[in-house]
């Protein structure tokens, strides 16, 4: 009986997120929130002890799991742990506001100063030194007293600029930067980066594009994660953004997502 329940699949909605997910009969309830993409309070990752997976089973048959947790009243209403609770049957399940995150997460100003605007620390004699810069040059035109190679030209222009004598470029830049000086009438910006000793040439633009120099700085945290948009010129954050960790129906700390993980090959981790 147990291995013809486990060869159906059953479709699970969930409410409020209006979300459905076909699953197969005898997976749990939290497993199938998560191959929906809805979040369940999961403290325990799982494991049946921190009783914060709460949800409700308004129609079809769920199987299993402890009442212990839950009023007469709750178990009356159709509460169930969605970590032990079993698909038996097309499902409709609510999830309780205790038991969802609410909204999306709020970045509070101030919360990390030194992303939120380095701009401000220039007073504390605080050095922007970014690990990618842009370079304006103006290269001069070929002629037969001065024929070197594109290449040659653009690193002679730039060790002029930067200081500096040791560059290399990717083969896919280098067969574009014909075209590139030609167009923009040997005037162009070269994006660099550090790789050792060496000053990689990661990309040329045509004209002066040095206003445009952004990096995304990223904060993965347990909860949330939190990426915003920083000016490379002056260290102005112009843009952010927060989304909740998705790994955190896997567990509330890294400890319990790591236990998680390696209790189940297919998790996602």
């Amino acid at each position: 009986e147990q291995r013809s329940l486990m060869a159906k699949t059953r479709r699970v909605h969930f409410r409020p997120d209006n979300v459905t997910v076909e699953v197969p009969a005898g997976a749990t309830i939290l497993s199938a929130a998560n191959e929906a993409g809805v979040y369940v309070n999961s403290l325990c990752a799982g494991d049946g002890v921190c009783g914060r997976c709460r949800v409700i089973v308004r129609e079809g048959r769920a199987g299993g799991g402890s009442t212990e947790l839950f009023t007469r009243e709750e178990i009356q209403q159709g509460y169930i742990l969605a970590c032990q609770g079993r698909v038996e049957s097309d499902l409709l399940i609510e999830v309780p506001p205790e038991t969802r995150l609410a909204g999306a997460p709020e970045h509070v100003e101030g919360e990390v100063p030194l992303l939120a605007d380095l701009s401000r620390l220039a007073r504390r004699n605080f050095s922007l030194t970014p690990l990618v810069r842009k370079t304006c040059v103006q290269l001069p035109n070929p002629s037969l007293d001065n024929n070197v190679s594109d290449l040659q030209r653009l690193e002679h222009a730039l060790g002029r600029a930067m200081g500096l004598d040791r560059f290399q470029m990717g083969l896919k830049v280098t067969r574009r930067l014909p075209e590139v000086l030609r167009k923009s009438a040997w005037k162009a910006t070269a994006v660099t980066g550090h790789r050792g000793p060496l000053t990689e040439i990661i990309d040329v633009e045509g004209g002066d594009t040095t206003r445009r120099n952004f990096c995304v700085a990223a904060d993965v945290g347990t909860t949330t994660v939190v990426c915003q948009l920083v000016d490379l010129r002056d260290g102005q954050t112009i843009g952010r953004a927060a989304k909740y960790n998705s790994q955190i129906a896997c567990g509330a700390d890294v400890i319990r997502r790591i236990i998680y993980g390696s209790q189940r090959a297919n998790s996602g981790l």
